[in-house]
């Protein structure tokens, strides 16, 4: 079976129009829709045998690229406070943590969709500028909102690892 090559837009053939060198023009397109981006964050992640982790205790931009890791540190966080007998301390943990991935990913919303012409032409000179960065050794709570997740190896793991 043969592959059919992709016009150079997303867009079909004809509906667009290169207007520069990485730059397009999209003239016409078969379907849209709307994406609304909405940031909650739970009351309680625990209500007596029912636990929150993830999307269902917080809901948050793309923005940041934080949520899946955020999720998934919830799980671990919540796994751990299962095996210890301690869901108390699982809210207490991770909530805070939550308020400020949210927090974060809201400013980054706000700045990616600056409707004020001044704001855009700030953001657009200053991003450049910032460039990429080179990423560091040792990520931590101080440096990245979503990463505020014990790193200490539990005796199981530990007691699994190859010399």
């Amino acid at each position: 079976m043969r592959r059919r090559r992709r016009a150079p837009c997303r867009a079909r053939p004809g509906r667009c129009r290169l207007r520069g060198l990485g730059q397009a023009e999209v003239t016409g397109s078969t379907w849209s829709s709307r994406f609304r981006v909405h940031h909650r964050v739970a009351d309680r992640y625990r209500n007596g045998r029912l636990l929150l982790a993830g999307d269902a205790a917080h809901v948050h931009s793309p923005a940041g690229g934080q949520g899946m890791n955020t999720g998934i540190q919830d799980g671990y966080a919540l796994g751990r406070a299962i095996a210890a007998g301690r869901l108390d301390a699982y809210e207490a943990q991770r909530r805070p943590v939550a308020r400020r991935v949210v927090a974060f990913t809201h400013r980054m919303t706000r700045v990616a969709t600056a409707r004020n012409a001044a704001a855009r032409a700030a953001r657009n000179i200053a991003l450049p500028l910032l460039g990429p960065r080179p990423v560091p050794g040792h990520i931590g709570p101080s440096t990245s909102p979503g990463t505020a997740v014990s790193s200490r190896v539990s005796s199981t793991v530990s007691n699994c690892r190859s010399s």
